[in-house]
């Protein structure tokens, strides 16, 4: 159910408020490409700095603009479970084709205490989930048993994101579930080995402003074609490391800053780039021809 070029879109500001402006022309981007997945309230668009009122808005509109072919995922994970729980509820109103819940952050849980968590949530919910773990952002880790366990014992657990840059924790989520769950890269700069390995396909972050080419990778090797895409691979490599200067989302939306996309707005605390960081951005995105 998701494959292929996935991308975790930014979260554009006007005047501390939603962008829906500029929304729109990022919508337009990611038609233009064909993306295949659109996340809404990632890590990449600011999730923590959002209302649920907010996050609801834009997933509404992220729909209505979106290609029919597109699926809308919705990123419905805190750091509680009735927190998560009420951002999944918030999704009934929008009824996306799935939702991704992050590994609850700060907390610190036990491999059981995940088990339990995303059971709990599992229960409640009538959207096809992925699980999100990003071990750099939530100071723990979910293992391949913890995974494959919630794989095996929830049926609308069906995918997960993995960003730990860990391909051998990757190859054995792929081994323990027998390739049937459905993986997803969530580390651009590992997009082509990690499908390589069993990947299903990406949640980029490089995807915001190159939409194409990471589709054109993700299709190559989902076509068998490796040799393309290795070649995509290495072509996207720099772009993969720059846009990862600084914290995420702040190197990516600056780079659509440059490209005249969206203005250069932030939710404290996160804040604008530093300048001589911005300038070895802009000779990356003059290489891309994006400035």
């Amino acid at each position: 159910m998701f494959k292929g070029s996935g991308v975790a879109i930014v979260t554009p500001f006007c005047n501390e408020k939603v962008d829906f402006n500029a929304l729109e022309k990022i919508m337009n981007m990611h038609n233009s490409a064909g993306i295949d997945m659109i996340i809404v309230g990632g890590t990449t668009g600011e999730s923590v700095s959002l209302s649920i009122e907010e996050l609801r808005d834009i997933s509404v509109f992220v729909k209505e603009k979106k290609n029919d072919s597109t699926k809308l995922i919705i990123g419905v994970g805190k750091n509680y479970l009735d927190g998560s729980l009420k951002l999944l509820k918030m999704a009934d109103d929008v009824n996306p084709d799935g939702v991704m819940i992050v590994c609850p952050y700060y907390n610190k849980p036990t491999q059981d205490g995940l088990y339990q968590y995303f059971k709990k949530i599992s229960e409640n919910s009538r959207f096809p989930i992925i699980l999100y773990n990003v071990p750099g952002r939530t100071a723990s880790n979910m293992n391949s048993d913890t995974a494959a366990k919630l794989f095996h014992d929830c049926e609308n657990i069906i995918a997960v994101k993995e960003a730990s840059g860990d391909l051998v924790q990757f190859s054995e989520i792929y081994q323990k579930t027998s390739g049937k769950v459905e993986l997803l890269s969530g580390e651009d700069a590992l997009n082509y080995p990690l499908m390589a390995l069993g990947g299903s396909g990406v949640i980029s972050v490089v995807a915001n402003i190159l939409p194409g080419l990471v589709k054109e990778m993700t299709d190559a090797v989902l076509d068998g074609n490796h040799s393309k895409g290795m070649e995509l691979h290495h072509k996207l490599l720099e772009i993969s490391r720059v846009l990862f200067l600084e914290t995420n989302p702040i190197p990516v939306k600056t780079a659509l800053v440059l490209m005249g996309v969206i203005k250069n707005e932030f939710r404290l605390p996160l804040c604008p780039m530093k300048a001589d960081n911005i300038e070895i951005l802009k000779d990356s995105l003059r290489k891309y021809e994006l400035i």
